[in-house]
């Protein structure tokens, strides 16, 4: 069992008696001149053990004034006649505690190196492992900071945990004389948080925010009595992010490719109504960001998007097998091979390397056990080296090759690459492909980048600009938001469903990134299977896609001729 120990740090203010309140428990103290004995009995002390210990810290002063067993009378400030008054050392006696009560001299922290020192005097007596309680009451000018931070620097060098931080708010006292005591453990807890968030937006893991989920949320789930929905939302979210960027760290590319993780987490985005701490909601915001180029279905692109992740989080071994292995897979799907079949992926690999080396086809070396089977592993090549893909991204290939076999074999051999060479190389193919797919960088995260606000958005994706809009037409699509205008690309009638797929990618993604998908309204009208399928990806993401309707009218000129107008009538959701 860890040591349980009570800090707190004694005053010299002529202190009245109240009890104490906390409305969660519910728990009110003995009346009493000392929050120091409200907070014991607060968190429990009467049942602690002789290994326990009771710290209270305190000046000169603070020790002349209020500690001392032989304080029997003490003046209010201003005032002549002395009232009965006993210290601080006389009540924890009173309380019989089994727990040790020790008293610590402490200097008034006028200038830098005397806060050092009490700093250093507070931080020696932790041990590994406690359990600490602190009583922030009495600590005036720099001691709330000094405690706060102690209790961060001890937990990381001595393993302590912080089970309650209390303030004692005498001035709010009711009618009843009792004054509340308000618990400052969300504090720490957001710093927690905070630290936790910082690790995975910069190292890209995340588990020490499922030991947060852990800690933190357990007593809330196991409560079937008063089930905390928000909690559990918190819990599923931080189990999908963890579960993500275990395969994000040990390149599972199936997984990532399927977008089921990046699905539940955002989908769990949206349930959470309420965070248990409120100034998590922009840490979480930031999150989400990070993850924000990902496609919440199965889709080859969630493998580059991961490569390109990788590298922003340092993370280059995986981040060049992910780039690797997800161009072979690209491949594999687009001339139909089983994308998981060890064999079909090495008749990739193969082409490659046939390409680049030039080979002569009675050199190539097939795996085929019998006749009929080399007969259509050498078709497949064939057909692998038509394909405008494999030609295209032959020297990334070689590179991004070369570069994955020297963080394998850990730079051994003659002449090892320069550790910010590999850096820069995979940087470089990354940049390569990003292009050659027409595809939109992730965000490199950093703890000091901060999203912007988001404003409504009313995207036009029509051959139709705003500008030459009917005035009613304006208005109603002013009533979305601020009004941006993006060209619906030609397409060509003998256009592949490739390379529809691909400009529907490249287009939803330019609307995605431009913030959050509640304030975005997107007018689609262009030629029909595009449209189909950018509506499609952009209603996955919970944007909403609207057409506009008209009514057509007809007039008759004077000279027989009829004339056809389209007059605006509204625009209508997918």
């Amino acid at each position: 069992m860890p040591r349980k120990v009570f800090i707190s740090i004694l005053g010299t203010g002529f202190y009245e008696e109240c009890a104490y309140t906390e409305e969660q428990k519910p728990f009110t103290s003995t009346p009493t001149r000392f929050i120091q004995q409200a907070s014991l009995e607060l968190v429990g002390a009467n049942g602690w053990t002789e290994e326990d210990q009771v710290i209270i810290f305190l000046t000169k002063k603070a020790r002349e004034l209020n500690w001392n067993n032989t304080i029997t009378e003490r003046k209010r400030y201003g005032k002549d006649t002395p009232e009965p008054y006993k210290g601080l050392e006389a009540v924890l006696q009173e309380m019989n505690l089994k727990a040790q009560v020790e008293d610590k001299d402490i200097k008034d922290g006028m200038n830098k190196e005397e806060i050092w020192e009490v700093f250093q005097t507070i931080y020696d007596t932790l041990q590994e492992g406690d359990e600490l309680h602190l009583d922030l009451t009495h600590s005036f000018r720099f001691l709330p900071m000094l405690l706060l931070v102690l209790g961060n620097y001890a937990k990381f060098l001595k393993g302590i945990t912080i089970k309650n931080i209390v303030y004692g708010n005498y001035e709010a006292r009711n009618a009843q004389n009792e004054a509340p005591i308000i618990s400052l453990l969300p504090l720490a807890s957001l710093q927690d948080w905070t630290f936790a968030a910082a690790n995975y937006l910069q190292n890209g893991r995340a588990t020490q925010l499922e030991e947060l989920v852990n800690e933190e949320l357990r007593p809330m789930l196991r409560n079937t009595k008063d089930i905390n929905q928000d909690a559990r939302t918190l819990n599923k979210y931080i189990k999908a992010l963890s579960n993500f960027t275990k395969d994000l760290l040990n390149c599972r590319g199936q997984a990532i490719r399927s977008g089921e993780a990046i699905n539940t987490i955002r989908t769990e985005a949206k349930r959470i109504e309420k965070v248990i701490i409120p100034a998590m909601a922009p840490v979480l915001d930031k999150i989400n960001h990070s993850l924000e180029i990902f496609l919440p279905y199965e889709h080859i692109f969630n493998g580059f998007y991961a490569a390109q992740w990788s590298f922003n989080n340092q993370l280059y071994q995986q981040a060049i097998t992910t780039l690797q292995e997800n161009i072979v897979s690209y491949i594999c799907l687009q001339k139909k091979l089983d994308v998981s079949n060890i064999s079909q992926r090495e008749m990739v690999n193969k082409a490659f390397n046939i390409y680049l080396n030039n080979t002569k086809e009675e050199q190539w070396k097939l795996s085929g056990k019998d006749e009929e089977q080399r007969i259509r592993e050498k078709q497949t090549i064939k057909e692998l080296l038509d394909y405008p893909v494999v030609k295209d991204l032959s020297s990334t290939f070689l590179v991004t090759t070369n570069t994955r076999n020297d963080y394998n074999h850990a730079g051994e051999n003659p002449n090892p690459t320069k550790a910010q060479k590999l850096i820069d190389q995979i940087d470089e193919r990354l940049i390569k492909v990003f292009e050659y797919f027409n595809l939109p960088q992730v965000p490199s995260e950093t703890l000091h980048s901060h999203p912007h606000p988001q404003s409504a958005l009313f995207i036009n994706l029509s051959n139709h600009p705003s500008s030459t809009w009917q005035p009613a037409q304006l208005e109603a699509a002013r009533q979305y938001g601020e009004i941006i205008d993006i060209d619906f690309p030609a397409v060509d009638a003998l256009c592949s469903q490739e390379k529809i797929n691909l400009l529907a990618n490249q287009y939803a993604q330019n609307i995605i990134n431009r913030g959050a998908p509640t304030c975005i309204t997107v007018h689609v009208m262009g030629e029909m299977t595009l449209t189909f399928r950018l509506v499609e990806l952009l209603k996955a993401q919970g944007i909403c896609c609207v057409a506009s309707t008209t009514e057509r009218i007809v007039n008759t000129l004077p000279d027989g001729k009829k004339e056809t107008l389209f007059s605006f009538v509204q625009f209508r959701e997918y």
